[in-house]
């Protein structure tokens, strides 16, 4: 039986203006602030200050997400409190465009545009891992569109009802991990991990992974698939077969064989954008975090960046809402933003066949294949090391060394002829100026050549 829709609350500070959608625990409305003055979207719970475990509860895990709501590809949080009414409820940074569930219904994404969205809702998902936060309700219609096109993840579930057998709905079985659906405690960050992989593939095929068109897609169905059915590829022809492999790692059964994080999922995605030649989207991470990741190689046998006992926030249903190119343009080049992949972590061949034998131990001394190429099912092979803008970059100084270079040696020709032509001319005067026969005046005799004239070819004018 479907909920009946909560009215709006009257609160105080905000005026209603009218709704925006519906889901399993909540509603969300559009408001308007009184002063500042500003649109807001307030989301009101459909569970009583009992049901989520008491208000002191449901006001530390509301400081717990705007604590990261700073971050360029999350909703933000501006208030969190209890209504009149009993119903907890969340003042949110309001996003007037489409969710991309909405958006997937009228548009067909490229290739390039979710490469894009993965890196920056790896590095929103990894932010909030940080803080030891799970979201575990991934999917398009938790993904919103802000007024200038930018992604932001919303929805984060900050109160669910575990005991609650119905509560499967939330928990958006398409794009949930085996773990789960099987009602396991211990599922961690890479949970988050299977999701957005999951979210990539639905926005690129056009239905979620173990969706089969034509078939019987019942809740029973899909689960009985994502816990025995092997991730299905990728059937598009503009889609690399690396980008195929990455999401089915990331969909793996087994946890363990999954990317170790958000932020090597994130790497493993500018990998396949080096590879299609595209410009290498930012990794958002915090200052200290970037630093880490960067100067630290990422190591899939380590399970580096893995989190230690993470705070589990279940997940709620969402309302209804380059490489551098190598086309080295200087306009494009000052637009873009720096790069946050570090120098030796995205190699560049990524789309060579799948390799028959493992790699070697790496020797003493060098750093182990990074993990986006045993993502990618890539072999070891001599890499570049750098990302694309530092290659561009390189090679705008070489181009402007040769530049300099051609210069030089003009200007050293031109002085050189000048200076040729200025000694021709003070000789030239100063023969002139001497007479051999004072007052007399010289003739000009044509002689045949001789051998004191071999020089001559054709007669040299002599002087007598």
């Amino acid at each position: 039986m479907a909920r009946q829709p909560l009215p709006p609350p009257e609160l105080e500070g905000y005026n209603f203006l009218r709704p925006l959608g519906t889901g399993g625990f909540a509603d969300v409305f559009l408001y308007e602030r009184a002063f500042p003055r500003q649109q807001v979207a307030i989301k009101v719970l459909d569970l009583t200050d009992d049901q989520v475990g008491g208000g002191e509860r449901f006001i530390s895990e509301a400081n717990a997400m705007a604590s990261v709501s700073d971050h360029p590809f999350i909703v933000s949080i501006f208030h969190a409190a209890i209504s009149a009414g009993g119903h907890p409820y969340l003042v949110m940074e309001y996003y007037p465009g489409e969710s991309f569930a909405d958006r997937l219904r009228s548009e067909r994404f490229s290739v390039a545009e979710v490469l894009r969205l993965g890196v920056q809702v790896a590095s929103a998902i990894e932010t909030a891992h940080k803080f030891g936060i799970l979201h575990r309700d991934i999917k398009p219609a938790n993904i919103l569109t802000s007024a200038y096109g930018r992604p932001g993840l919303t929805d984060f579930g900050i109160a669910t009802n575990r005991e609650d057998t119905e509560a499967a709905e939330g928990l958006s079985i398409p794009w949930s991990p085996p773990e789960i659906l099987a009602g396991e405690d211990a599922a961690d960050e890479r949970a988050d991990v299977y999701s957005l992989a999951a979210t990539l593939f639905t926005l690129l095929e056009g239905h979620s992974p173990f969706e089969r068109p034509g078939e019987r897609n019942r809740s029973i169905d899909l689960i009985d698939r994502i816990e025995r059915q092997p991730v299905p590829p990728l059937t598009r022809v503009d889609a690399p077969a690396s980008l195929s492999r990455l999401l089915s790692h990331g969909m793996a059964k087994d946890p363990a064989a999954r990317p170790a994080s958000a932020a090597e999922l994130g790497r493993a995605l500018q990998a396949v954008e080096a590879e299609l030649r595209l410009d290498i989207t930012p990794l958002e991470l915090s200052m200290p975090e970037a630093q880490r990741t960067e100067s630290t190689p990422v190591d899939i046998e380590a399970g580096s960046t893995r989190l230690k006992n993470p705070s589990i926030v279940a997940g709620q249903s969402s309302f209804a809402t380059s490489s551098e190119t190598l086309l080295r343009t200087p306009a494009r080049e000052k637009a873009r933003p720096e790069p946050s992949v570090p120098i030796g972590s995205v190699p560049f061949e990524v789309s060579s066949p799948e390799r028959s034998t493992p790699n070697p131990a790496p020797a003493a001394g060098t750093s182990s294949e990074p993990a986006s190429a045993q993502y990618l099912g890539a072999p070891r092979a001599p890499r570049m090391n750098v990302p694309g803008e530092v290659i561009a970059s390189v090679d705008r100084a070489a181009w402007w060394r040769d530049r300099r270079s051609r210069a030089v040696r003009t200007v050293a020709i031109t002085a050189a002829v000048v200076a040729m032509a200025v000694v021709l001319a003070i000789v030239l005067l100063l023969g002139g100026s001497k007479s051999p026969h004072k007052g007399a005046t010289p003739r000009v005799s044509v002689v045949p050549p001789s051998v004191s004239h071999m020089a001559c070819h054709v007669g040299c004018p002599v002087i007598t």
